[in-house]
């Protein structure tokens, strides 16, 4: 178990409350970003439309969030943090620093300008409440 699931400032004074809020926000998240994650990989794939070629957002909305259901469930249902075996704690620390660091690059390409695509209303919008709940989701849940 890491330290901050154990000796963390951020929570209510009940640890179960903790982990079934943050089961709840993992849900939502995991739910909204693979949905349009798939939605968006899949119009890349099916259609031939130019505008669902190589979409910007795919740096937020990874089709790959659906696994993280399952950590979720397991916060919301048992109210424990993740077991931490020496195989899945690169793996999950590395997922969520590269959905971080890509909400990085996501957010230096949008306010740069460096794209043709409108995507300032879901940097200003999604960006800060995504950015913030795979923080807590990484210093608290792991």
């Amino acid at each position: 178990m890491s330290y901050f699931a154990t000796h963390s400032r951020i929570g209510l004074k009940f640890p179960s409350i903790n982990y079934r809020l943050l089961g709840l926000l993992g849900i939502v998240t995991a739910l909204f970003s693979g949905i349009y994650g798939i939605l968006m990989l899949g119009s890349w794939f099916v259609s031939e439309h130019l505008d669902l070629h190589h979409n910007i957002n795919l740096l937020l909305f990874w089709p790959t969030d659906f696994l993280v259901l399952i950590v979720a469930m397991r916060w919301l249902v048992f109210c424990k943090p993740w077991p931490m075996t020496h195989n899945s704690t690169p793996f999950l620390n590395y997922y969520m620093m590269a959905h971080l660091l890509s909400m990085m690059a996501y957010a230096g390409v949008t306010f740069l300008q460096l794209v043709d695509q409108s995507t300032m209303d879901i940097a200003v919008h999604v960006l800060p409440g995504f950015a913030s709940i795979y923080s807590v989701n990484l210093a608290r849940g792991f």
